[in-house]
């Protein structure tokens, strides 16, 4: 008979559970450790202060940034200095308006230059003080101007202000479109040669071309033919007829002392035809053509100014070689003196 062997009864153990503790705070960043890399790669000290040797040591200069500047592909070098726009006084035009004013030291003395009408050193002076036109000084040269247009209303008040104005034109290389010299070879004049007649003096061909006397010798002459345009060639034409008949005129009054009225007609007749197609003789416009002939300066002065305006010089009206009222016969010693003192 078997007896049964109980076996005891195991229970399991339990352990007792954990009470959980507290999280440990996180320090602040700037209290947590920090790994260089000295640390990474175990460097150690020795090998650390051999490193730090080596890198102390000056320090190079960092330049200074200044205000950036944009680079263009085409641009001049910095270097290049930008040119000075300096007024600059034309010697040429001093020169001419020193030589005119020695022969009118009393007159107040008007240059026109292009489009301007201009005075220098004390003559600037003086009329900016009456007109008030704006003076500058140029290479040490006091100088003042106003435009060719105002002329008109400039000139009677230097006038009224008690001033003797001369006016004068700034001499120039005539410029006269298609002017030139053809190949042609020079031949001997065939027209009339008068008296005042020279060297230079614009003349007309038999055969009807214009041109001018390349020599002139007492009983002949050299004639060159200029080529011009038809304007011009018929403006020259005109001006010949003008000087011509001027200078006969006056030739022959001075020396017939006697008015010769059929010629002043015709001077009249000229002068007139001239100046209703050109204009007046000192046009700037007409002095191309007039100071290509050696005589020209003498016939500018066939036109006077008066209040800003030119008009016809005294010899179109009446003769000025002689007084056709000199009292040829004298009664008393005193008619014979007045007419002595007033030829």
């Amino acid at each position: 008979m078997t007896e049964s062997v109980q076996k005891p009864e195991i229970k399991p153990q339990t352990q007792p559970e954990a009470k959980p503790q507290p999280a440990e705070p996180i320090p602040p960043a700037d209290r947590q450790p920090v790994m260089s890399l000295y640390d990474l790669f175990g460097f150690s000290e020795e090998e650390r202060k051999q490193l730090n040797t080596k890198k102390k040591g000056k320090k190079k200069p960092v330049p200074s940034q200044g205000k950036p500047v944009q680079l263009k592909l085409f641009s001049q070098s910095q270097n290049v200095k930008p040119k000075e726009n300096t007024p600059q006084l034309d010697e040429t035009v001093l020169k001419q308006y020193q030589k005119v004013k020695e022969k009118h030291p009393a007159a107040l003395l008007l240059l026109r230059e292009g489009d301007n009408y201009k005075a220098f050193g004390e003559d600037a002076k003086l009329m900016a003080q009456i007109l008030g036109t704006t003076l500058v000084r140029v290479n040490g040269m006091d100088e003042t101007g106003f435009p060719h247009h105002a002329l008109d209303a400039n000139l009677p008040q230097l006038v009224r202000a008690g001033q003797r104005v001369a006016i004068a034109d700034k001499l120039e290389t005539p410029k006269i479109e298609k002017k030139q010299e053809i190949l042609e070879k020079p031949r001997p004049y065939s027209g009339i040669l008068q008296e005042h007649h020279k060297q230079g003096s614009l003349v007309v061909e038999q055969n009807g071309q214009t041109g001018f006397l390349k020599e002139r010798y007492r009983n002949d002459a050299i004639f060159k033919y200029l080529e011009l345009n038809p304007l011009q060639e018929q403006k020259a034409k005109l001006y010949i007829e003008i000087r011509d008949t001027y200078h006969i005129l006056y030739n022959y009054e001075a020396k017939e002392q006697k008015e010769n009225a059929d010629l002043r007609r015709s001077l009249n007749l000229y002068y007139d035809t001239f100046l209703r197609r050109y204009g007046n003789l000192n046009d700037r416009k007409n002095l191309d053509i007039i100071k290509m002939d050696t005589g020209g300066r003498e016939m500018l002065s066939l036109e006077r100014a008066v209040e800003g305006k030119f008009v016809k010089a005294d010899i179109f009206n009446h003769p000025v070689a002689f007084n056709p009222n000199e009292i040829t016969k004298a009664d008393t010693s005193i008619e014979a003196l007045s007419a002595s003192l007033n030829k």
